[in-house]
């Protein structure tokens, strides 16, 4: 429990991952492979989709018809570039919750065809975003396995089996810095009705993007350095807002998520920053051990591929 600690976040090193940088050929491998998978469970996205309008971009990605370094009109080199942070996504959540061949778990196929609609843009998502909602959820429990950690999809959103622990993830995208209070409230809610210990997860994004800007630099690795300072910041400038959310409820740390489209015009590629950070809310609590596994299974993950 965390009521009455007022201490600052104890803060786990960022943990920055650059990819997938890719460039036309490794994007459409990607997205055939994606595709198959989806199709073996009898899923598949709309041509007019954000996943599809990306799909209908990447050839043109191919040919060097679209391109960061400026041919082709301004939003679709947007979409694309938004369209590869949604399918970097999508692919991770195919790729390590999505089993090859069915039979696969009805609600985790409920919450994937969830995820294959949503507006092109979050911006113009309707409210809630049950889309996007739904990817972060899955995103987060994707991360897990792909660290190697056991990890079931169930309430809160998410279980982890950690050596000295079990740990509940609660899974929530802020739309705007107003909400942070309430997001991580609603996540401790959540825990505490699943009667588990755990963490709240937090998309970022929107609060670094809400117009979904873009970075764009020499190299994606140069821009890294972006998505970790500003998550950091983040935490930092909302410790109070995550503190009184967490008053009262099982919540004992905030996994922070924040992912950055960016590309590197000079060479025609695209690619993904994605900065993640635990913020632990009671240093003193019997669950620290769990946290710092979780923290070093996240920092020991594979590079993407």
């Amino acid at each position: 429990m965390v009521a009455g600690v007022t201490a600052p976040l104890t803060g786990t090193p960022t943990r920055v991952v650059v990819g997938p940088v890719e460039g036309p050929g490794e994007v459409h491998t990607r997205l055939q492979r994606v595709k198959a998978r989806l199709a073996a469970h009898g899923l598949r996205w709309a041509p007019t989709s954000r996943f599809g309008e990306f799909e209908t971009l990447a050839p043109l990605f191919a040919v060097k018809a679209l391109s960061p370094a400026g041919v082709g009109p301004r939003e679709s080199v947007d979409l694309l570039l938004e369209g590869n942070r949604d399918f970097a996504d999508l692919a991770m959540i195919v790729e390590y919750l999505l089993p090859p061949d069915p039979p696969a778990d009805a609600a985790l196929l409920h919450r994937v065809r969830e995820v294959l609609g949503g507006a092109l843009f979050p911006h113009r998502d309707a409210n809630p975003a049950t889309a996007r909602d739904a990817q972060f959820e899955l995103l987060v429990a994707a991360l897990c396995r792909r660290a190697g950690i056991p990890t079931e999809l169930r309430e809160p959103d998410a279980v982890i089996a950690l050596p000295s622990a079990h740990l509940g993830i609660a899974a929530k995208r802020l739309r705007s810095e107003k909400q942070v209070r309430d997001r991580v409230h609603e996540g401790g809610r959540q825990l505490e009705r699943a009667g588990l210990v755990g963490v709240v997860a937090l998309s970022l994004d929107a609060l670094y993007a809400p117009d979904d800007r873009r970075l764009w630099g020499l190299s994606l690795e140069r821009l890294a350095p972006a998505a970790a300072t500003e998550s950091k910041a983040v935490l930092d400038r909302h410790q109070d807002a995550i503190f009184r959310g967490a008053a009262g409820l099982p919540v004992v740390a905030v996994l922070a998520s924040l992912a950055l489209c960016a590309s590197v015009p000079a060479t025609n590629s695209i690619g993904v920053i994605r900065a993640i950070r635990v913020g632990v809310l009671n240093a003193a609590s019997e669950h620290v051990e769990a946290l710092q596994h979780l923290v070093a299974r996240l920092q020991a993950s594979p590079p993407f591929v």
